[in-house]
């Protein structure tokens, strides 16, 4: 496991499953998040700057790795009580920012580097019928990096990642799967 030369936090080696959150709510910079198990959970897999603008939870981070993990059924949406909707829904790994108060805004991460991940959404019932989470959602990130990972994402619709407002994004490598169906896993389509 490398760390950058600097002090850095480490989440390597778990199972993390069956949560109606996030399996990884990362909080700090220097992070790298490697090797582990995360499936059944109804929000992010893993998640940097999603929840600051609800809970002040998760500020932006700078120098995340998030590589070698295989992520299945993650980003479900919890159901609401009554049916009244659903909550935690929104991409496998997220990493984003609060696009109400700072819509343009491009740094609010740096330094992101996503790859080699293995990443299956998946649908639920009170989705739009056949949609899955896009694997990943990033937004306000200078300096990201998707390569070499593997999405397979449910639904006609599929969309394995949604950019918003970064910059330097450098993608090279991935593999998806079309309609969610593994022999059909060819290269991924152009991020814009």
């Amino acid at each position: 496991m490398h760390c950058p030369p600097h002090a850095c936090a480490v989440i390597a080696n778990n199972t993390f499953a069956g949560s109606r959150a996030s399996a990884v709510i990362c909080q700090t910079d220097n992070a790298v998040i490697e090797g582990n198990t995360m499936a059944n959970v109804s929000s992010a897999a893993i998640s940097a700057g999603g929840y600051f603008a609800a809970f002040g939870e998760s500020p932006f981070g700078s120098n995340i790795t998030i590589r070698g993990n295989h992520i299945r059924r993650c980003g479900l949406a919890h159901r609401l009580a009554g049916g009244s909707g659903s909550w935690g829904g929104g991409g496998a790994i997220r990493v984003g920012g609060n696009s109400g108060s700072a819509a343009n805004a491009t740094g609010l991460h740096r330094n992101v580097s996503i790859t080699g991940n293995v990443v299956s959404t998946g649908g639920a019932p009170w989705l739009r019928s056949g949609a899955g989470q896009p694997a990943v959602v990033a937004g306000g990130v200078t300096g990201l990096a998707m390569h070499g990972n593997a999405f397979c994402v449910p639904g006609a619709e599929a969309v394995a990642a949604v950019v918003s407002h970064c910059e330097d994004v450098a993608v090279a490598g991935n593999l998806c799967c079309a309609n969610g169906t593994a022999p059909a896993i060819r290269p991924c389509p152009p991020i814009a």
